[in-house]
């Protein structure tokens, strides 16, 4: 039983982290792409890209973040 429980838990945290890096992963390559065309404007909205970029960094650093988590249980 208490077996049963530890693989249910991990079952729920392993769903859990693939959520947030897959979330992470597809804001990094939507936004990503999204800079791509605006860059491809002529004249490119800069400001745009930027505020683009800024969230695609942030979303890869959310993901990093989840990683880190994830090693620091594994340990």
């Amino acid at each position: 039983m208490a077996q049963s429980e530890k693989l249910r838990a991990l079952g729920q945290m392993a769903t859990g982290i693939a959520h947030d890096l897959n979330q992470s992963l597809m804001l990094v390559a939507s936004y990503s792409d999204l800079a791509r065309q605006a860059l491809a404007q002529q004249p490119p909205d800069m400001a745009e890209v930027e505020s683009l970029m800024s969230t695609t960094t942030q979303a890869a650093m959310d993901g990093g973040e989840s990683v880190k988590r994830l090693l620091l249980f594994t340990r």
